[in-house]
């Protein structure tokens, strides 16, 4: 899947969607019989900021429903223009803030019909899974959610720069290694799996096969480094790889993980098999 940008599409729909949240703020807060129609407009401008193509790339690439899509349209507007929300100061709307709940965003999402969307379990999907939205456990309806930083980085901008800090490094050989074709060519089949483990109790073999393998297929290689990677979180992976996966702009990236916790494999491995592997294009080698 190959990202068509359109700043300037985006830009229009970033500001129509603005002035539409802006307006339903005023007219929850004067009482106005006219809301019916402001969300309506709303729901319109919603539709179109969703629809342009780095939205789009996002949907595709995390295996994202409409709905949680729109509400990371929702999230994100807010975070680029936090003065569209001086109507809801001082409304039931504005809860806890620093944005409107979770509650006032489903709402919004699907026109007042946020039950329909309690019901799909649509705060249990990708969305939250890849911590893109990112709240407590709980997801208590009351608290408002943040934007990941590398994707709000890429939704306003179209690229991610991954920063020194990253938790997954990325290199490869410039060389292919005539020992790796000639006697390591490999016999995975890459549409069968997205994690691997490798028959080698030596980590030095298995990275060098793995950025190998990746050189061979024309992809990235990453690697947590040796000393964080038994430390890490489930979170704490999966928040780094959502940069990394927007950092590799649809290419695969071969990922090499030391010493990685059995259940957090486990995790992984499920996350995969729900077809988020197949669209992500990630390959983990243990």
């Amino acid at each position: 899947m190959v990202m068509r940008d359109d700043s300037a599409k985006q830009f229009k729909a970033e500001k129509q969607l603005s002035l539409r949240f802006f307006q339903v703020g005023i007219a929850l807060a004067n009482d106005d019989d006219n809301i019916q129609e402001r969300l309506s407009q709303l729901d319109d401008a919603l539709n179109t900021l969703v629809n342009t193509p780095r939205f789009k790339y996002v949907e595709g690439r995390f295996s994202l429903t409409s709905h949680e899509t729109r509400l990371i349209a929702l999230v994100y507007i807010q975070t680029l223009e936090p003065d569209i929300l001086m109507p809801y100061i001082g409304l039931s709307w504005y809860e806890q803030g620093p944005m409107l709940s979770l509650d006032k965003l489903l709402f919004l999402c699907q026109r007042g019909s946020k039950r329909e969307l309690i019901s799909q379990d649509v705060l249990c999907g990708q969305v939250f899974d890849w911590h893109l939205l990112q709240c407590s456990e709980k997801k208590l309806l009351t608290e408002s959610a943040s934007l990941h930083t590398e994707l709000r980085q890429f939704l306003h901008t179209g690229q991610v720069t991954l920063s020194n800090e990253h938790l997954v490094k990325l290199g490869s050989s410039t060389v292919q290694d005539e020992a790796f074709t000639s006697c390591f060519n490999p016999k995975i089949d890459l549409s069968d799996s997205q994690l691997f483990e490798l028959d080698t109790p030596d980590p030095r073999m298995a990275q060098w096969y793995t950025e190998q393998l990746a050189l061979l297929s024309g992809a990235d290689f990453g690697y947590f480094l040796d000393e964080q990677a038994q430390d890490l979180t489930l979170s704490e992976i999966v928040l780094s790889l959502v940069g990394l996966i927007l950092n590799a702009n649809s290419k695969c990236v071969f990922i090499f993980i030391e010493k990685l916790h059995a259940t957090y494999a486990c995790a992984l491995r499920k996350m995969l098999e729900c077809g988020q592997g197949a669209q992500t294009r990630l390959y983990f080698l243990l």
